[in-house]
């Protein structure tokens, strides 16, 4: 498990995903900053549930405000690197793998994915 790479993940009425991003996420990564963009049902306390650090935001201020916000939590921590997930996506492993590893060789990678995908395929730009 990483110690020097981090995820931050906002997340907006998650309850029934952010669990499972959270525990997959943590295989890899030992710090999980999720980010409960004023959500009404129990996205907070799901993602704390599966070892998260939890922050809150009241009332919902948008995407773009969960990931400044939980930027700045996890740089005070001086990571090697953030990665940014989404609360909503049931995130593809490999692709976790094949990103902690390019990081390491000097690679900038991003990776788009969608839940809307059927064949779950990931792919690398």
């Amino acid at each position: 498990m990483r110690r020097d790479l981090c995820a931050v993940i906002p997340a907006y009425q998650c309850e029934a995903t952010i669990g499972a991003v959270v525990e997959g996420t943590r295989r890899h990564l030992a710090d999980v900053w999720v980010v409960d963009d004023g959500s009404s049902d129990a996205t907070g306390e799901e993602a704390l549930r599966a070892g998260a650090r939890v922050e809150r935001l009241e009332p919902n201020a948008g995407k773009g405000s969960a990931l400044r916000h939980g930027l700045a939590c996890a740089l005070r921590e001086n990571p090697a690197a953030v990665l940014l997930l989404d609360g909503g996506l049931l995130w593809l492993w490999g692709a976790l793998t094949l990103w902690m590893g390019a990081r390491f060789v000097g690679m900038a990678v991003r990776f788009a994915g969608s839940r809307w995908q059927v064949t779950g395929a990931v792919r690398a730009a």
